[in-house]
């Protein structure tokens, strides 16, 4: 039979446990769904792969130092306004997070290519479709991120 203080511990370390539990539950809800934030990474990864449209030199860059900053704003927000980092969401969603850069850098090669071959108007749909994608990978991020923080997943 289990003694006063051995139960007291077990109750102590059960309400302990609910805490952590309500905590989690807490932290994951305030990720909520926040559509700036796949929408705005949809809008950077269409840019950016668009950018082989503007002719090399000076402007292009300017493009590409203005996307990675606002990409870096971005996160920056969403650690703000969550509380979460990026570095602790799981692997779920860094693998998430790795497939939006590898979506991106895949197309943005695609568009230096129809740049190549003189078909940069195509670049318009390969941006369309890069915009897309991203966000439909933020959502899923989202989504690895809430679980992975609701449940310890």
């Amino acid at each position: 039979m289990a003694s006063d203080t051995e139960r007291l511990d077990t109750d102590e370390h059960q309400r302990r446990l609910a805490t952590l539990r309500a905590d989690r539950r807490a932290l994951a809800a305030r990720l909520g769904n926040p559509r700036w934030l796949h929408r705005g990474f949809g809008t950077l990864a269409a840019v950016f792969v668009a950018s082989p449209a503007i002719p090399d030199g000076v402007w292009r860059t300017i493009v590409l130092l203005a996307v990675l900053t606002a990409s870096l704003s971005l996160l920056s927000a969403y650690r703000r306004t969550t509380g979460a980092r990026l570095s602790r969401l799981g692997p779920s969603a860094a693998t998430y997070f790795a497939a939006v850069c590898a979506v991106s850098l895949v197309m943005v090669s695609v568009s230096f290519g129809l740049t190549a071959g003189g078909l940069s108007w195509w670049i318009t749909a390969s941006a369309a479709i890069t915009a897309l994608i991203v966000e439909r990978l933020v959502r899923r991020f989202v989504h690895a991120a809430h679980d992975h923080l609701d449940h310890g997943i």
